[in-house]
């Protein structure tokens, strides 16, 4: 059997929200790999501790996902930011990065 995939959910509000917590219960059952969270309120925050892990997330999500045992994402510009392609991507690795209620176009470079 293949290992469940890696998931970097990105997002903020209502449906980042519930795209959180159905993850957190696909991750329970066994079907996927959260990886870490990305809130778009963190997307401002320019301090970060050893380059993934801020300090003090802005975002409920970062917050939330913090509790849950997972890594929040913070102190990049956004998605398409080379500091965030080249850190986070590239040491996570994700399968997947699911983005929902982003406010940026990603391009296709990312």
């Amino acid at each position: 059997s293949c290992p469940p995939p890696g998931i970097l959910l990105c997002g903020y509000g209502r449906l980042a929200e519930e795209i959180f917590h159905g993850l957190l219960a696909c991750q329970a059952k066994g079907g996927c790999l959260l990886l870490g969270v990305y809130g778009w309120d963190d997307r401002l925050a320019k301090q970060a501790l050893g380059g993934l892990v801020g300090s003090r997330p802005r975002s409920a999500l970062a917050r939330v996902a913090i509790r849950q045992g997972l890594l929040a994402v913070t102190g990049y510009e956004g998605l398409n930011d080379p500091a965030f392609q080249r850190e986070v991507l590239a040491t996570l690795n994700p399968d997947i990065v699911l983005v929902a209620s982003w406010g940026e176009i990603v391009r296709p470079s990312t």
